[in-house]
């Protein structure tokens, strides 16, 4: 996505002052303690093509839905560039957004292409890029930026790289791109260390163990990094929006729900509240969401176009998505829960500890609804912010706007409103009964 220097910055600045406001006027969140990022936060996630794709909705749709967090996440993606062109096109590019945290997950293009890292002259390259790099730290720092998460790139698949029919050997031009992307890992992992306002971000080593397993799975036909070996699929992404969330320290309890089955009452955490209990049932009222999958038309989960197919190699459910209930006084052998339409059955002893129902009722939660349509929202803004900003590029200020630019203020001056208006807190009745063993 090439875009040119231009003599947009006033506007593109009260755009993104407006947004921070708004952002601002919401009511409080109630985002975890330990969360890196904070309310009111305008988030840049800068890269290459494949920063392009989805990983950015999914880290802006945990961040606000199940996090509760207030913050803006704009896609300041560059399709084909490396570090280099990021440095030389921030100021016209991103720093008019006014971000107060930036991601960086690219160099596909510069150390991965071509394996130019392990020729003789790597280190030089390497060099180029590491000092390109620190640079654009530094004048995020200058400009306000107040934590960076670096990473360096997503790996190749080397069953599927370019475009190669799955055969029991690697691709060997994968091989050597992942070669040359993991000694850019360790260079990036050194310009990181020490740094107090940059967070290292394990991309790379979090997508290859997870690829690996998933692969030990499905079969080598299925691919993490694309149909190409370079582009991941929904599933590669969900990996990469995962370390992400990860550095950026969620810790991964969306909520707990506590049902005293002898008192008839319950408790719950923060971002959700008790309307009703009694008898076994529970009705809660819920402002952070568990994360949502959905299975394939066919019922199943197995494609990599499903971010839920991945779940067989990454500990997503485990390390970000725990909505846990807790039941006491299970004194019973087996219990069933209905959550929502749907029904499992559980040991006592299990709900004594308690049990992930976002785990246990994968891709038919309550939430699901509620879910896709703050999805659908965050989708749109993303396709619908990089076209308002190429429409904006290409107005000099002072000429009459077209219909076009004045649809692209109209759709960044709305896109929050339309976001917030989907973020509605979800209803939804839990039941624990004795099942019959």
């Amino acid at each position: 996505m090439r875009r040119e220097n231009n003599v947009m910055l006033p506007v593109l600045a009260c755009l993104a002052l407006a947004r921070s406001l708004a952002l601002a006027a919401e009511p409080a969140g109630n985002a975890p303690p330990g969360l890196k990022v904070k309310d009111g936060d305008v988030i840049v996630t800068c890269g290459d093509s494949i920063t392009c794709g989805p990983y950015p909705v999914y880290v802006a749709i945990y961040l606000r839905a199940c996090c509760g967090a207030k913050v803006q996440v704009d896609n300041c993606a560059m399709y084909g560039q490396d570090t280099p062109y990021l440095l030389k096109h921030l100021e016209s590019d991103v720093l008019p957004y006014k971000p107060t945290v930036a991601t960086i997950c690219m160099e596909m293009n510069s150390a991965g292409k071509g394996a130019p890292l392990i020729r003789p002259d790597g280190d030089k390259t390497k060099a180029k890029l590491v000092a390109a790099t620190e640079a654009v730290i530094e004048r995020f720092k200058a400009a306000g930026v107040r934590t960076v998460f670096l990473g360096s790139s997503s790996p190749t698949d080397t069953d599927t790289m370019r475009y190669r029919k799955p055969t029991d050997e690697d691709s060997p031009a994968g091989i050597a791109c992942n070669q040359s992307l993991a000694l850019l890992r360790d260079a990036y992992q050194g310009v990181a260390h020490g740094k107090p306002e940059v967070v290292w971000v394990s991309v790379f080593d979090d997508f290859m163990a997870a690829m690996a397993k998933a692969k030990k799975k499905y079969g080598r036909t299925y691919h993490v990094a694309g149909e190409d070996g370079v582009h991941p699929g929904r599933n590669g992404h969900l990996c990469i929006a995962y370390s992400f969330l990860r550095a950026m320290g969620c810790d991964g309890n969306i909520g707990t729900i506590a049902v005293d089955l002898a008192a008839g009452t319950a408790e719950v955490s923060e971002g959700h509240k008790v309307l009703s209990s009694g008898g076994g049932t529970v009705q809660v009222e819920s402002s952070r969401y568990p994360f949502c999958f959905y299975p394939d038309k066919d019922g199943g989960c197995d494609s990599p176009e499903n971010p839920m197919s991945i779940r067989a190699g990454l500990p997503f459910d485990r390390d970000l998505n725990r909505f846990t209930l807790v039941v006491k006084g299970a004194t019973a052998g087996k219990y069933q829960v209905t959550w929502g339409t749907e029904s499992r059955v559980f040991a006592g002893e299990e709900l004594a500890k308690g049990v992930n129902l976002a785990e246990a009722f994968v891709g038919q939660t309550p939430f699901q609804e509620a879910f896709k349509r703050v999805n659908t929202e965050l989708g749109k803004r993303q396709r619908g912010f990089g076209d308002a900003h190429k429409a904006m590029l290409k107005w000099d200020g002072k000429s009459p706007k077209t219909e076009k630019h004045e649809a692209a203020d109209a759709y960044l001056a709305q896109s929050e409103a339309a976001l917030a208006n989907a973020l509605q807190p979800v209803k939804h009745a839990i039941q624990v009964k004795p099942a019959a063993d």
